[in-house]
């Protein structure tokens, strides 16, 4: 695979030099944590470990305000840094906190002993909604599965929460895929289509669902994201890591001036609505009524005021000197360049100076694992350029 190349931007004088920042050939290198569950619009975990390393000292807050499925996270915990990270994807906090509070595979192994796979099942919505896509038998175990996994929820200590939590975030990472290993016959791992595509999918491949052990399975890749370890700086003062679903532009939790480091990748104009091609997910988490999975900008303009605010919050929360590490793109809308690295230093020079500094600008030109980012109603968007601007707290 050919060397990456990034450029290197330098406030004032913008200055260009070539650096070696990450490469697409260690995406696989990560801890095998990363890998718990496949999630749309995915953060390279060697982004926030390179500036992880560079701006901060082990027993620092590490914020991540968009953190997903929590890459970030797990890197400021496997580093020794402690965790901050919101985010309005209901979902996505499921499975980063999940992540960053991971059972062992002896604690996976005991709570799968002890769950009961055959719970009485109400099919109602089977044929309809999932017999596509399972078993009849193989419906049944996850439905005693995600009984079972809500009534240990309830009633354990801390810690048997913690291996409920990451029992669910490894059947949520099983539930639909292209190998004998996901509880569906084939299908898509990333996105979740609908029954009716599916019944085409089946008919095109002459296939029907079969019988999928649910227990095995689930072991089986607890061993594959666990062959890493869990780390002892993950298991050390778990409870001083803070996560949950909010708004990041109101951090209430987060101490004035704590903060010594934000690597965060931005929400950008256009940006679609996962809850509908994650919808076996959101079903098997009972997460259907939840309202707000993330902000929607109508324009430039309306994400460019939320963004003020963003980054307005992050000034509060920032100690001075601290850095704040955003992962932006260059983008299309209605076939136009959109550069949002440059929206943000428009956005510092024109509003927010008093508090940040521009330091430098980082640019690796897009390959094909970057490429595409999707559509959304008249906004085209497609990842050409990774650029990644550093600000610094006055």
């Amino acid at each position: 695979m050919a060397r990456t190349a990034l450029k290197l931007v330098e406030a004032p004088s913008h200055q260009e030099r070539e650096v070696e920042l990450w490469r697409a050939e260690d995406d696989d290198r990560g801890h095998s944590l990363h890998y718990l569950v496949s999630y749309p619009v995915s953060f390279p975990w060697s982004v926030p470990h390179f500036f992880i390393h560079k701006y901060t000292q082990k027993g620092d807050i590490v914020l991540d305000p968009f953190c997903g499925t929590g890459t970030s996270l797990l890197e400021a915990g496997l580093s020794g840094r402690v965790a901050y990270g919101v985010d309005s994807d209901p979902l996505a906090v499921r499975i980063a906190s999940a992540k960053l509070h991971p059972a062992d595979i002896t604690e996976v192994t005991l709570k799968v002993q002890d769950l009961n796979f055959s719970r009485p099942a109400a099919l109602g919505r089977f044929q309809e909604f999932f017999s596509q896509f399972f078993d009849v038998a193989t419906f049944r175990e996850l439905i005693g599965l995600r009984q079972s996994l809500d009534t240990s929820g309830q009633s354990q200590n801390s810690q048997k929460d913690n291996a409920s939590n990451f029992v669910e975030a490894l059947a949520l990472s099983l539930l639909h895929g292209h190998s004998a290993g996901y509880f569906s016959t084939y299908t898509y791992p990333q996105i979740a289509i609908s029954p009716q595509e599916q019944y085409q999918l089946n008919l095109k491949r002459r296939q029907m669902p079969d019988y999928r052990a649910v227990a095995p399975r689930l072991l089986r890749k607890a061993a594959i994201v666990t062959s890493d370890g869990v780390p002892v700086a993950l298991r050390m003062r778990p409870s001083l890591h803070k996560i949950g679903v909010g708004d990041s532009r109101d951090l209430a939790f987060v101490e004035t001036g704590s903060v010594s480091l934000t690597v965060t990748s931005i929400p950008f104009p256009g940006m679609r609505d996962l809850r509908q091609e994650q919808w076996l997910k959101v079903w098997f988490s009972g997460l259907e009524s939840a309202s707000a999975w993330h902000p929607t900008f109508d324009s430039l303009e309306s994400w460019s005021e939320y963004m003020n605010e963003v980054l307005l919050e992050l000034a509060r929360v920032t100690k001075a000197g601290g850095r704040a590490v955003l992962d932006t793109r260059e983008i299309s809308v209605d076939g136009l360049p959109v550069y949002l690295d440059r929206e943000v230093l428009s956005l510092v020079d024109s509003a927010l100076g008093r508090y940040w500094i521009p330091e430098t600008t980082l640019i690796q030109y897009a390959d094909s694992k970057l490429t595409s980012i999707g559509t959304q109603s008249k906004q085209t968007l497609q990842g050409r350029d990774y650029r990644v601007v550093v600000l610094r707290r006055r």
